[in-house]
């Protein structure tokens, strides 16, 4: 015997979700994937820009030290008769490993012109007569502007003058250590801190020349 209307309560309750259900149901999903999708998305660029700065700290590290290399095998220093800031460029006569002469290298750091921030530190490969034989772009984020990467000291341990007249020849005569400072700005990446790879470094032959007892020169 059928009860009146129990047939279409059954029916009711077999029928599936309703639509403010589904609705329900859909609007705490999309709100999950939103929550979901914005981690994953900040996950990603945390991700991407600490590869960049481990990426940019080694291309500075390895470049410094590739320098050190150059500094502390030189025999000695030069600068082209034009140079009027020696803060920027400087001339390694690096021995060879041989042992029988040396081989110009050239360091020079290219100041950004604007609307530039950054600029270059290249690495140049000079013949006997300093014609340049190739030419290597280091670093392309550096941030130095106005601020010296090359400072130079005297055997006394004392800063010496990049600029003036007589300053390349003294430069040349009497540096026993170069002191290089590298402000490194990784623009292409947002969020990357700018950061600073810094050495001094000594010339050991010139430093065993100037150092000689009775040699009368820089002061010493």
């Amino acid at each position: 015997m059928l009860v009146p209307g129990r047939g279409r309560a059954r029916q009711d309750e077999e029928g599936g979700f309703t639509l403010i259900e589904i609705m329900v149901v859909t609007l705490v999903m999309g709100v999950v994937l939103a929550i979901a999708g914005s981690a994953l998305l900040s996950l990603q660029k945390a991700t991407v820009r600490n590869g960049a700065m481990v990426t940019d700290e080694q291309d500075a590290s390895t470049t410094l030290a590739q320098m050190a290399r150059n500094i502390r095998s030189a025999h000695s220093i030069q600068f082209f008769s034009s140079t009027t800031n020696a803060a920027d460029t400087v001339i390694l006569n690096v021995n060879q490993p041989s042992g029988t002469g040396t081989s110009p290298v050239e360091w020079v750091y290219q100041p950004p012109t604007a609307p530039a921030v950054v600029g270059n530190l290249s690495r140049v490969v000079l013949n006997s007569g300093l014609t340049p034989v190739a030419t290597r772009v280091m670093l392309k984020d550096v941030a130095n502007g106005s601020t010296p990467v090359f400072s130079y000291y005297d055997v006394a341990g004392d800063v010496m003058a990049t600029t003036g007249s007589a300053a390349n020849q003294t430069l040349t005569n009497c540096t026993t250590a170069v002191d290089v400072n590298l402000f490194i700005s990784p623009s292409p990446v947002p969020g990357v801190s700018n950061f600073t790879e810094s050495d001094e470094v000594a010339i050991t032959d010139q430093q065993q020349i100037l150092s000689a007892p009775g040699n009368g020169q820089c002061g010493t």
